[in-house]
């Protein structure tokens, strides 16, 4: 909902669109707060080649629009540095990480997050 809501709006509605939903979701409906974001950083530009790339399946509405992608975006990385969401980056070096290699920082930050409980896999 953050995200793609909040990317069809600008300025000053979407930040208090933003605001009416965290408001909404923690506050008034009492949903519990997330102790941590993972938040998965895949630029357009590289999930769009994925999604061309992929076999047996065709883009959605969403997927098939080049901007809107581009502002759901930039709205997620407006996201991810004001809720303090923790950012992976699924691109190094101009290439698309591996699934093991973003796995294992996943991984790693989970086993951070719960303190070292969880078990080796």
């Amino acid at each position: 909902n953050a995200i793609h809501q909040a990317a069809k709006l600008i300025g000053s509605e979407q930040d208090a669109y933003l605001r009416w939903l965290y408001d909404f979701e923690y506050h008034l409906l009492g949903l519990p707060v997330p102790d941590a974001v993972l938040f998965l950083d895949m630029p357009p530009l590289y999930e769009l080649e994925l999604l061309r790339n992929r076999k047996g399946k065709t883009e959605d509405i969403h997927e098939s629009d080049e901007s809107y992608l581009e502002k759901c975006y930039e709205t997620a990385l407006k996201v991810c540095e004001s809720w303090k969401w923790t950012r992976i980056s699924c691109v190094k070096n101009g290439t698309i990480r591996t699934i093991e290699d973003i796995e294992k920082e996943i991984l790693k930050l989970t086993k951070q997050l719960l303190g070292g409980n969880l078990p080796n896999a």
